[in-house]
């Protein structure tokens, strides 16, 4: 429950915490193999029931198989597609962000709106 509440707060204690090495391990295997795959189907649902069946410009779709969600916006024949994957310790590791397409965007700018997209980097 905490993991699904409190995810950032487990993925600091579980980076950062004096959690011996086989505490460590035991742990992510736990979460990799009994939690991971719950939490994405519960996120996967949610965005299911979330997102507007006959929105044309604005799509997310998640993908339990393969770890990922995402959005793809649609205006004036351009679209562009961003992609979150989670890792399989989800949420013990930071999740990806890739954009796939975007047309009409420069590198700079995308690495710029990327930078407020990623999550930041625990300290």
């Amino acid at each position: 429950l905490l993991l699904q509440k409190l995810p950032v707060l487990i993925r600091h204690w579980y980076t950062h915490g004096a959690l011996s090495r086989s505490a460590h391990a035991s742990f992510g295997r736990y979460t990799e193999t009994a939690m991971s795959p719950l939490l994405l189907k519960h996120e996967a649902q949610h965005v299911a029931s979330a997102m507007p069946k006959d929105d044309e410009t604005f799509q997310v779709r998640a993908s339990v198989a393969a770890r990922q969600i995402s959005a793809t916006y649609t205006y004036e024949g351009a679209s562009m597609q961003i992609v979150l994957t989670l890792s399989p310790s989800h949420p013990l590791r930071a999740v990806e962000v890739a954009c796939t397409q975007r047309v009409g965007v420069s590198d700079a700018k995308w690495r710029k709106w990327q930078g407020h997209i990623s999550p930041p980097p625990l300290s």
